[in-house]
């Protein structure tokens, strides 16, 4: 199943965030790699003007998405 997943940054939303929160925020890059590396990950895209981005993930159900 394909979902088109948008996603957006509050750049003061980073300041509230606990470490937990802000070291899984810093390790984005390599999530979205491992994701490349499963097939899971089929394309991502820059949102220009905005902190976030569009993905394009193929996974098996609702609940891996959700994951």
């Amino acid at each position: 199943m394909k979902f088109l997943v948008f996603w957006k940054l509050e750049p003061e939303a980073v300041i509230r965030i606990g470490p937990e929160s802000a070291k899984m925020l810093f390790g984005l890059q390599d999530y979205a790699k491992e994701l490349r590396e499963q097939s899971k990950l089929e394309r991502h895209y820059h949102v220009v003007g905005k902190h976030g981005g569009v993905w394009i993930l193929n996974v098996d159900s609702n609940e891996e998405l959700e994951r």
